[in-house]
């Protein structure tokens, strides 16, 4: 998903959503990150400079699946988090993951939900970005 693609997607009205209260502080930013593109996904990343790519040119650099590395790739996809999402994403999200769930999750109202998201987003961006990238081509 694009610049603010995702928010955009999730935003219907401009009350406050539901994870700024229930989610603690330090890592509220990471679904915030994930929501309005402040992240370093390719994505996001891939639309600035001199190397300016297309955005089916975005591909995730950590797999080989040859998918562009979006907010949906990343949490739902790619096989270098599986060992995060295992332990904090909900199977019903990732096994046959679909953008209707994905959007599902991340505009989710469950505390416990919401909460495993921020630490799943913490622990692998995290990873993503203190390792060494192997380009997969």
């Amino acid at each position: 998903m694009g610049f603010l693609t995702c928010f955009s997607m999730l935003t219907h009205n401009h009350l406050i959503t539901v994870y700024l209260d229930s989610v603690p502080h330090n890592l509220r930013c990471f679904i915030t990150r994930l929501r309005i593109s402040a992240h370093s996904l390719r994505i996001h990343t891939g639309r600035f400079g001199v190397n300016r790519l297309p955005r089916h040119e975005r591909l995730c650099l950590n797999c080989n699946l040859h998918d562009v590395e979006d907010v949906y790739h990343f949490v739902c996809i790619c096989p270098k988090y599986r060992t995060i999402r295992l332990k904090f994403i909900n199977r019903y999200y990732y096994v046959r993951p679909s953008v209707y769930k994905f959007n599902n999750l991340l505009s989710s109202n469950d505390k416990k939900y919401l909460y495993n998201l921020a630490c799943y987003a913490k622990e692998a961006l995290t990873l993503r970005n203190n390792s060494d990238f192997i380009t997969i081509h």
